[in-house]
């Protein structure tokens, strides 16, 4: 099994200045994606054990928590979207406006940046 990957809001306000962690936080998100796109894709060809490979932890506030999963799950969508219909579809552009506003409401709510845009 790998190492999860941790990703503490509550510390990262602090020391997302320094380019080293916000890499480290843009690299998880990353894989983060990565999985959760795979396993939308291709759902009936993973395992449960490869499920269980990649471990997500992340820690924070309620409400910083919640933001983040609400953005990630924003990114998931525009992807599916981009992928399904393309790049001028309607879907696409609608998803990419819920996407705009959920990562400003999460800089808003936690004091990071989102690192993927």
């Amino acid at each position: 099994m790998s190492t999860p990957h941790i990703i503490d809001l509550t510390t990262t306000k602090k020391q997302l200045n320094e380019s080293a962690i916000l890499r480290k936080f843009a690299g998880d998100l990353k894989t983060i994606l990565r999985t959760v796109l795979s396993s939308e894709a291709f759902r009936a060809l993973i395992s449960e054990e490869e499920k269980e490979k990649t471990k997500i932890v992340v820690k924070g506030s309620k409400q910083d928590v919640k933001a983040f999963a609400n953005t990630l799950q924003k990114e998931k969508q525009y992807a599916i979207n981009y992928i399904e219909h393309g790049l001028g579809s309607e879907e696409v552009s609608k998803s990419k406006l819920e996407l705009e506003k959920s990562i400003h409401d999460f800089e808003q709510t936690t004091g990071i940046k989102w690192p993927i845009g």
